[in-house]
């Protein structure tokens, strides 16, 4: 298109050069924007948004253009990957709504560098807050983390619950003073009633406080939580609401009636899983809403895990084409 419309000789042969400029450009910036997942059917859209705007009009001296493809290369990945926030994002794979992530190997990083779980636990929080940061560069609006599951919280010793409980309390009161949040939605799934009524209040208050965010991110917490557990209490609100009326239940109970009643909705399932550490396994997470969900298992342990991996696990996703139950071939 760029060069077609390059061909239709105008009197001004400033746009000529113009032109020339953007289709460099469009080179440079087609090999660099793939590794973000933004392909060049959408670069081509962009760039004639771009040759539209008055910034970049040479030819009435308003602005500049850089012509200079350095210019692109000197750009961070997370400018190429902001563009994908208008939605036009596209591939085989479709768009890339939620992420979610179970970010193993906390306990093992902390044996393997001899420091304390808490510190692993510390620097893994750091981690949360750099992939965070990196899904919203990106633009995918949902991201779902498992801190906790439910059976694991059971089954530990009353040490490692005071540690585990102790960490939760350093990260809700370092974000309930920072303005780290003001991007950010925090939402909390599980059972949190689980833990002490100090940490129950301080999870309700980061929601409250976050609940307002415009153009936020939804940063799903996943505390105490067990899949078949959110199914189960989602089974017992969904009759609870439909006895009064006594129905004929068959007509009434679909798959899109019963997901208002889990933990995660209105949160749309989500289109790709992050696991560290090499394991190879839900572990109860999120077991209704992953029934299409396109997994990445990474062998870093998660504190060694970072916004530059996460970057490589959604450039997978964009090289695979999902198929929802639907033959290949079809």
């Amino acid at each position: 298109r760029c060069r077609a419309f390059n061909s239709r000789r105008t009197t001004s042969v400033r746009k000529s050069y113009f032109m020339d400029g953007v289709l460099t450009h469009y080179s440079v910036f087609s090999k660099r924007s793939v590794k973000m997942g933004i392909y060049p059917n959408t670069l081509e859209q962009l760039l004639f948004v771009i040759m539209s705007t008055n910034c970049l009009r040479r030819e009435t001296g308003s602005g500049y253009l850089l012509t200079s493809a350095a210019f692109y290369c000197s750009l961070p990945p997370c400018w190429f990957a902001s563009l994908s926030v208008k939605g036009i994002v596209q591939s085989a794979s479709g768009s890339l709504k939620h992420v979610a992530i179970i970010p193993d190997g906390n306990n093992r990083w902390a044996k393997k560098h001899g420091v304390s779980s808490l510190q692993a636990y510390m620097r893994g929080e750091d981690v949360v807050e750099s992939v965070v940061r990196r899904a919203a560069d990106i633009g995918i609006p949902y991201v779902t983390a498992y801190l906790m599951s439910l059976e694991n919280f059971e089954k530990r010793s009353s040490a490692w619950k005071e540690l585990f409980f102790d960490f939760m309390e350093r990260t809700i009161n370092k974000y309930l003073v920072s303005d780290e949040l003001n991007d950010v939605r925090i939402k909390v799934i599980g059972r949190p009633s689980v833990l002490p009524d100090h940490l129950v209040e301080g999870l309700r208050a980061l929601e409250e406080r976050t609940f307002a965010n415009e153009r936020a991110i939804t940063f799903t917490v996943a505390v105490a939580y067990s899949g078949r557990n959110e199914i189960v209490r989602a089974m017992e609100k969904c009759f609870n609401s439909i006895l009064s009326k006594q129905p004929k239940l068959g007509k009434i109970i679909t798959e899109e009636f019963f997901e208002q009643f889990l933990d995660t909705s209105p949160t749309p399932p989500p289109d790709l899983l992050i696991r560290t550490s090499g394991e190879q396994r839900l572990s109860g997470f999120l077991l209704w809403q992953m029934a299409y969900t396109e997994f990445y298992f990474s062998k870093k342990l998660w504190p060694d895990f970072s916004a530059d991996d996460f970057s490589a696990a959604v450039e997978d996703f964009y090289s695979r084409k999902r198929n929802f139950g639907k033959d290949r071939a079809e």
